[in-house]
């Protein structure tokens, strides 16, 4: 028990035991081994070994660990199936519940339908994330059998707790929305953009028919799969019951696969005791001993859905001793209505107007509120419901499902979050809080109830039982307002509950404002009225002026965010404040119109509502008031035929060759393990006996000496073994500490100084992760602070740089210049982007008689080799390292997973036993780096027309503490800083500057997505300085085949230019654009923007030796085939590719042929799986393997005769001792491959070409803004690729529209902040967005309403496997048109506040940026208040 405990109060049958059911089974844990503080989901994965429930971020935020809770309701007399975080949910909490997880979700047969449909709608890559949507969906699916109704819109939007980085959302949607009720209505009649049968008028018909037996092309579309997928599903199941809504039948059906045991468990409730070493765990079941615990135990927390206490105590360090749960207390999960006998009438309200409304038990959940609230508002008149509105408007954006399946009404109150959405509002609506204790019960509003940061006005003793919530009267209006990075399953920036009471004045006979409230969070420590402005709208007219003045009153008096506030943004802030404000009145007016609308036949005395103009009418609008369609996809891709290669390059068979299974468009490989739950990835192999885990001890200063050392208090810990540190390569005759991938400038363990926050000064072994890491924690590590530079500017202040400056110098720039008609100079910020891959870094060290056995999730498995080789000081060949796949990499597991591996293999080296390394989400974030900051600072010559002439651009790249690859990032920068256009004379300069941040490395696009946006703005300058549209500019100037680029490159089957036409054409980008002007012109405060941009980007290697790549291809005497390469299957579909060129070399079916891993004792010296090559290398390499196998049966077959099969052949070759064994090999042509910057361009040219060739692509994107809140959402989508001839389609589509939304995740969502001289409110050198909660990734929501994905046909490639072309990293700097598309929105909100011209807006566009960029009346008010030039202002960021 916890030290200074006493005993509870008795009460009689208390249980001391859990008892759970997990995927059937029962479960039951004694009191000795039950740990109070272990979550569901280390239970799963250590105690039961069902891993398939993944670690993703341990706070909530994403999903992965999402498993299905099942209990019985006796209120309701059902059970109940909710999706849960199981990183979050107590182990204790789950007793007399029911648990599934995805191992769980299969049936009899085979796999469950949810899981088939995701696997089938390719809607599964990398597959770590696959388990948690397959039980968020399995979840809705269960409840909807219990008689619940389960739209398409439901579904779409109940995928907000599931976090996805490679698919896009698109394939997950798809397949999920046919589980809808509504399914079968999802008929395609040719009304989606680019649809083939927009020409056939209504009649309802299948894309397919339109082909006939033969296609050419193949197109599919969202609507078509959706209703395919619902009919396959009938035909599957005829026998299934229709479930229909209130269905008695299926709510017993669901009853009756519930264990009996639990519902009775549930009718007769126990009080539940744990007594933990640690924590005591109470689960009281009467409101008497509720209160008698508290008073006990006054330090007690309460814990309902713990999603708050989770945070606290495992991020914030927060440790309690008594935890009570109090979800058994039947008050506490009761609903009902308020009477005039309740108490709160008898008191409070006593003599008095009596309170009128709802009474909701503190621990109801935030989903059944929401629900029931629902139910209410279409049972009574809407004027009552107008805060039951607000509630249930706000809480479908509040957190995620997940969360709000778990989380009660309470919970927010008593955690008293200054940017609590649900606070704001239950102030403004002067809800209460019943708040008794053994003492009493008083009441208080919820206005009154928050005193400072994190402190509200109740005893110790005290305990919330029920929130009050009041219906509104007539002429009463309401609403909610939220505005966060992301729309979906994120944190206010700022949130607001507004209301006013109107009523007629009998002097004027006009609406006066008889009450008003106007509640923030975001804007102080705690939820804020804003009183001044409630107190000068009292008595006012309820007119524009009125709140144009409010607004005033607002900035003037009620908020003053000084500019280093924490959390930072405080111009935005604050303008958001006076924006929902307006934004409300507009609204408000606008309800009022309608509904003195329905009173004026019966009362025409009634005064008139505000006059709104219709221009002005679009500031009402707010994603929090409407429904979002749902949305929508097309894909088409040709059915190709010859382009067939042998590994040599030279064609094999025609044009009309038939190419299967090259060319199909394959489910992945992977994909039903994945949603299965049977993948394995690192952290998922069984640990072998004796295994230890280790947790590196990582710096806490940005720069700084090391002064000391002291690991006694941590060693003292039982079961902690043993600390290692720089001494140790000493001591024990190691190999070097000296560690990094190409320039050996990092340490494995800081020795005398450290150089940035996050770098590993130690590494302590346990035989737990959970103990190592608290062990880690309490490692004292003492510094002495050095001066320490963290951005770009500071960096070049200081010329703090790693040399050399790499620069390509063609034509004459100085020239060029002189001739211009005009000269334009600009700079560019761009900030970094976090790789945020699922599976976090984890390595397994196992010694092997002298050597080692590395298992981990890395993407280049001879780099964790040769520097694991490096630190131990033994040979390469002593050490293997294997890979089975990995849950995401993005280039960020190419070279920083070696100091996890190095460290890991150190430790186990010397103990001389397996030690694991995991790094949870917050220390991989912190320590891994991301995608390189870009400063940039150009001058461009052009003449009158907009030919460029002339371009001399310096690039600066953040590279942080080591050289890494920032280098070659820098590199790749410059070869793209042309983009598609043709610029005669260009000299690029790349400066790589050295600063105290984690060392930033490999990311999807490595710097070309830099280079090609500062191409991409000087064009944008271009554009508005001569009033052109971009579009023409970008036309004017693109290259054509034949022509050279900067760096010397002839372009060759160059296409370009057509794909940009093509996209033109198909994506409607005229009328777009018409109808976008059409809609500014009509709307002040949403304002609509389309852009079109096209990519560039060359494939291969920069570094020439990079370009080579082997395979291992066993045949058995079965005709089965195994093959081993270098590459990484990491989502990407390299492994399935591979597979289908095998099978094509010999003719048999893609399931005969089998990938195992990568693993350097098959494959040896491998290059990293990035750079988009690995198809390109592995594939070939895979293809000469197989030709030497078939060179070699080639008698046979011709002994044996065409009909022979090849398992006769391979059967027959076995017998005559025939070699079916062969290594592959395959290097890209010296002549076209490889750069040398110490050379000048017509060197290069001299030896040959940079890249081998280039992948090409355009997107049209259109966006609609919200001036007044910067918020923004993509209507439309439309991307053309050329891809050459595909080898598998379906995974080519999946990684472009992975792709993209990852590119728009960079340039318009994803924001690091770190402690700079920006954001004075986090320490210098620490990363500020260290997990899904600050740090905000797209999702589901974020989709393009219409997302539509063209493959270019007839398109063959001869530099490539069988004519296709790369695709990984080309797509994402499509990303950029939606940041291109919110800039032209802008534009358009600038030049109706007055503002012409080309301005400088910084990536990532975020709502802040788009907002603050605006420049508009409202804005205004701002700067007038706290002075400021609004024209040149710019948010802070991290460059």
């Amino acid at each position: 028990m916890p030290p200074h405990s006493t005993s509870p109060p008795p009460v009689a049958n208390v249980r001391h035991d859990l008892l759970l059911y997990v995927n059937g089974q029962r479960v039951q844990i004694a009191e000795k081994d039950a740990r109070p503080e272990q979550t569901l989901l280390q239970f799963l994965r250590q105690d039961l070994g069902l891993t398939g429930t993944k670690l993703g971020c341990g706070e909530g935020g994403c999903g992965a660990c999402t498993v299905m809770v099942s209990k019985f309701d006796v209120a309701l007399g059902r059970v109940r199936h909710m999706s849960v975080n199981s990183c979050l949910a107590p182990l204790c909490a789950m007793d007399t519940c029911a648990v599934t997880t995805v191992e769980g979700v299969a049936e009899a047969t085979g796999l469950h339908e949810v899981q088939k449909a995701l696997a089938e709608s390719h809607a599964s890559q990398c597959g770590y994330c696959t388990p948690g949507f397959v039980m968020a969906l399995y979840a809705m699916v269960k409840q909807r059998e219990t008689g619940e109704q389960l739209t398409m819109e439901d579904i779409e939007h109940g995928m907000d707790g599931n976090l996805c980085r490679c698919t896009g959302y698109r394939p997950i949607l798809d397949a999920a929305k046919s589980f809808g009720d509504d399914a079968d209505e999802a008929h395609c009649k040719g009304t989606c953009p680019g649809c083939p049968n927009a020409k056939n008028g209504d009649v309802q018909v299948d894309i397919e028919d339109l082909h006939g037996d033969k296609p050419t092309e193949v197109t599919s579309c969202s609507s078509r799969k959706i209703r395919q997928l619902a009919e396959q599903r009938k035909l599957r199941d005829k026998d299934a019951s229709v479930v229909t809504s209130g269905s008695k039948t299926t709510a017993a059906l669901a009853v009756s696969s519930f264990p009996n045991e639990l519902v009775d468990k549930a009718m007769r409730p126990q009080v539940l005791q744990i007594d933990g070493k640690h924590i005591q765990w109470f689960a009281p079941v009467t409101m008497t001993h509720l209160l008698q615990l508290k008073q006990q135990f006054p330090d007690a927390k309460i814990s309902v859905g713990n999603t708050e206490m989770g945070i606290e105590t495992k991020f914030k360090g927060f440790r309690y001793a008594h935890l009570i749960n109090v979800s058994r207390v039947p008050e506490l999960v009761a609903t009902k209505d308020v009477t005039a006998t309740d108490n709160i009438n008898q008191t409070v309200f006593a003599g008095a107007e009596p309170f009128e409304g709802v009474r909701f038990g503190a621990a109801v959940t935030l989903t059944d509120v929401k629900q029931q609230l629902s139910e209410i508002i279409r049972t009574l008149p809407s004027y009552q419901t107008r805060a039951f509105e607000s509630i249930v408007k706000m809480l479908k954006w509040f957190a995620s499902t997940h969360i709000r399946n778990v989380a009660c009404i309470a919970g927010n109150l008593v955690t008293a979050s200054p940017i609590s959405d649900m606070n704001p509002l239950l102030a403004a609506m002067n809800a209460y809080i019943e708040l008794p204790s053994t003492r009493g019960t008083p009441y208080t509003r919820v206005r009154d109830f928050f005193l400072s940061y994190r402190k509200v006005g109740m005893e110790p003793d005290e305990v919330i039982t029920a929130v009050y919530v009041p219906f509104t009267k007539e002429w009463e209006y309401m609403l909610p307002f939220k505005q966060a990075r992301r729309r979906e399953d994120d944190i206010s920036i700022v949130t607001a509950g507004i209301r006013v009471k109107l009523e007629c004045s009998q002097n004027t006979g006009a609406w006066i404002i008889q009450d008003a409230s106007a509640v923030y969070g975001g804007m102080a420590p705690i939820t804020k009225p804003a009183s001044e402005t409630e107190h000068f709208l009292v008595g006012k007219a309820f007119d524009a002026s009125t709140f144009d003045e409010a607004c005033d009153v607002l900035h003037s008096s009620d908020f003053k965010l000084p500019d280093g506030v924490p959390g930072g943004m405080a111009k935005y802030r604050e303008s958001l404040c006076s924006s929902f404000l307006y934004k409300f009145f507009v609204a408000s007016s606008g309800q009022l119109q309608v509904d003195l609308q329905a009173k004026k036949p019966t009362n025409s005395l009634l005064p008139e509502a505000p006059v709104v103009d219709d221009k002005v009418q679009s500031a009402s609008g707010s994603f929090l008031h409407h429904v979002r369609p749902v949305s929508h996809g097309i894909q088409r891709f040709g059915v190709e035929t010859g382009g067939l290669q042998n590994s040599k390059h030279q064609p094999v068979g025609d044009v009309t060759t038939k190419r299967g299974p090259v060319g199909d468009p394959l489910m992945h490989k992977s994909a039903y393990l994945q949603v299965s739950g049977e993948a394995l990835y690192t952290d998922d192999i069984p640990n072998t006996p004796g295994t230890l885990h280790g947790a590196l001890v990582l710096s806490t200063c940005a720069h700084g000496l090391i002064k000391s050392i002291d690991a006694s208090e941590a060693l003292a810990m039982e079961g902690v073994h043993r600390f290692f540190d720089a001494s140790v390569f000493e001591t024990e005759r190691l190999g070097s500490n000296k560690i990094g991938p190409v320039v050996k400038d990092e340490e494995c363990f800081a020795s005398e100084e450290v150089v940035c926050v996050g770098q590993p000064v130690g590494f302590i072994v346990a035989d737990t992760h959970e103990l190592a890491t608290a062990a880690a924690d309490k490692v004292k590590v003492v510094f002495e602070e050095l001066p320490s530079v963290t951005t770009i500017e500071e960096a070049i202040r200081e010329k703090s740089f790693f040399l050399p400056v790499h620069t390509i110098d063609s034509g004459d720039v100085d020239k060029g210049l002189a001739e211009s008609d005009i000269v334009l100079e600009g700079e560019v910020h761009m900030g970094g982007q976090e790789q945020f891959y699922f599976e976090t870094n984890v390595s397994l060290c196992i010694p092997q008689e002298g050597g080692m056995k590395i298992i981990s999730s890395t993407q280049a498995a001879t780099k964790a080799q040769v520097l694991a080789s490096r630190v131990l000081g033994i040979n390469s060949n002593r050490i293997t390292s294997t890979t089975k796949r990995i849950g995401g990499g993005f280039g960020g597991k190419e070279t920083r997973t070696v100091f996890v591996t190095c460290a890991a293999a150190v430790a186990a080296h010397l103990m001389k036993r397996p030690v694991k390394c995991l790094l949870e989400r917050h220390v991989d974030m912190l320590t891994t780096g991301g995608r390189h900051p870009f400063y940039s600072k150009y001058k461009v010559g052009i003449k009158r027309d907009g030919t460029i002439l002339a371009l001399n651009v310096d690039l600066y790249n953040n590279a942080g503490y080591s050289m890494d690859l920032s280098l070659a990032v820098m590199d790749r920068a410059l070869f793209h800083c042309d983009n598609a256009y043709s610029i005669p004379n260009l000299r690029c300069n790349g400066t790589v500057c050295r600063t105290n941040l984690a060392t930033n490395t490999a990311f999807r696009g490595f710097g070309g997505p830099q280079g090609l946006f500062v191409a991409e703005t000087y064009i944008d300058h271009i554009a508005r300085t001569l009033e052109l549209a971009p579009e023409e500019v970008r036309s004017r100037n693109m290259y054509v085949e034949g022509q050279t680029t900067h760096f010397g490159q002839p372009l060759e089957d160059f296409n370009l230019r057509t794909l940009w036409q093509h996209t033109i054409d198909r994506s409607g980008f005229e009328s777009k654009k018409a109808e976008a002007e059409a809609f500014n012109k009509n709307n002040r405060w949403k304002k609509r923007g389309v852009a079109i941009i096209p990519t560039k980007f060359g494939i291969s290697f920069t570094a020439k030796f990079m370009n080579q790549g082997g395979a291992l291809v066993h045949v058995y005497a079965d005709g089965s085939v195994l093959v081993s390469h270098g590459g990484v299957e990491m989502g990407q579909g390299l492994h399935t590719k591979v597979i289908q060129i095998a099978a094509r070399a010999f003719g048999i079916p893609h399931n005969q042929v089998h990938i195992e891993e990568t693993s350097t004792n098959k494959v040896p010296n491998s290059q990293p799986s990035a750079a988009s090559m690995s198809t390109d290398l592995y594939g070939m390499a895979t293809l000469d393997a197989c030709e030497q196998i078939l060179a070699r049966l080639a008698p046979v077959r011709e002994r044996l005769g065409p009909d022979a099969s090849f398992n006769d052949v391979t059967n027959a070759a076995y017998f005559e001792r025939i070699n079916m064994s062969a290594q592959g090999f395959y290097i890209v042509p010296n002549e076209r491959c490889g750069y040398d910057f110490s050379k000048s361009v017509a060197e290069n040219i001299e030896v040959g070409t940079a890249f081998n060739y280039f992948t090409t692509g355009v997107a049209c994107t259109v966006v609609e803004l919200d001036v007044l809140t910067g918020d923004f959402h993509m209507l439309s989508v439309d991307i053309l690729m050329d891809l050459g001839t595909s080898i598998n389609p379906a995974i080519d589509i999946g990684q472009i529209e992975g792709a993209f939304m990852q590119g728009f995740g960079l340039f318009t969502l994803e924001e690091l902040v770190w402690g700079d001289s920006g954001h004075p409110w986090v320490k210098r050198g620490n990363l500020f967005t260290r997990g899904p909660g600050a740090y905000k990734i797209p999702s589901a929501n974020d989709v393009p309403l219409d997302f539509h994905v063209w493959l270019e046909s007839n398109q063959k490639n001869k530099f490539a496997v069988h004519s296709s072309k790369a695709v990984g990293e080309p797509p994402l700097f499509l990303g950029s048109s939606a940041f291109f598309a919110v800039k032209e929105a802008i534009y358009a909100a600038r030049a109706d506040a007055g503002h012409h011209g080309y301005f400088e807006l910084r990536s990532p566009v975020t709502p802040e940026r788009a907002r603050m960029a605006c420049a508009d009346e409202m804005l205004k008010k701002v700067f007038t208040a706290r002075g400021g030039d609004i024209t040149s202002y710019q948010p802070n960021g991290s460059f």
